[in-house]
């Protein structure tokens, strides 16, 4: 475990959520080093989803802090989070189906494109030069996930493992620091599963990316995780390397013994 205090990119500390009567985490503390690949896993309403959507601001912790390459992110309202190099999927894929998968994947860049609503509107000079680096921005991004011969390919009429591709390519499209995956490999078949862990491997190498993964199959975070944070009832019950936390009894009593 990347220590609390020490440089690491992210830090969670004693992180509580309540809603209404029910305590959703429970004093959560966790870090995230550079150039890590951590997966997150649990049972079934372990508090998951709820430590990424904290993080990336959609909601306020009850109790605790987090701060990321040093600054607060409590502070910051969820549009800013990407402003600092944060981006991540969804468990329930958030695409504009209607629209091609270029303009699905520029949607990840638009907050770096500082460019005012009336020169948008005109279509000045600067607006034209803004959208087309950001095109080639998103085509690189599309590129990387293989999808540059469905650039133009209207993203709804699209198989839900190309989706997947589209939605991790608009999160590349942002150029984090921290990409947060949210069950990538959900609805995959098998096949499409080996191919998307080949495909994490690579962006990993070719962009030195640091990655937490919540995923239910527990084969795809074990191939691709250097930690593994456990969540049991909203509280983190271990934290270590894979083969260690796959062996501690109250790993396997409470996630590992409950997929078999």
């Amino acid at each position: 475990m990347a220590a609390i205090g020490t440089d690491a990119l992210l830090q969670v500390v004693g992180v509580s959520a309540r809603f209404g009567g029910v305590l959703a985490l429970n004093d959560v503390s966790f870090s995230v080093g550079r150039g890590e690949f951590v997966g997150l896993i649990g049972p079934n309403g372990a508090g998951k989803t709820t430590v990424f959507n904290i993080i990336s601001r959609l909601y306020g912790p009850s109790d605790g802090s987090i701060a990321f390459e040093g600054e607060n992110l409590i502070t910051r309202p969820a549009h800013c989070v990407i402003d600092l190099g944060i981006a991540r999927t969804f468990q329930n894929l958030a695409l504009c189906p209607g629209m091609s998968v270029r303009r699905n994947v520029m949607l990840g860049g638009y907050h770096r494109q500082k460019r005012g609503l009336l020169e948008e509107w005109l279509q000045l000079p600067g607006a034209r030069r803004a959208a087309a680096s950001l095109a080639v921005q998103a085509d690189r991004a599309i590129e990387l996930v293989g999808l540059s011969d469905d650039a133009e390919t209207i993203t709804g009429s699209m198989s839900h493992g190309s989706k997947r591709k589209v939605e991790l390519a608009r999160a590349l499209c942002a150029q984090p620091k921290l990409l947060m995956l949210d069950e990538p490999a959900s609805g995959l078949t098998d096949d499409e599963t080996l191919e998307l862990v080949a495909l994490l491997k690579d962006l990993r190498r070719t962009l030195d990316l640091t990655v937490i993964v919540i995923e239910h199959h527990l084969d795809v975070v074990l191939a691709l995780s250097d930690r593994l944070i456990v969540l049991d009832m909203g509280r983190v019950i271990a934290d270590g390397r894979p083969e260690q936390v796959t062996n501690e009894p109250a790993v396997l009593e409470a996630y590992i013994g409950t997929a078999r």
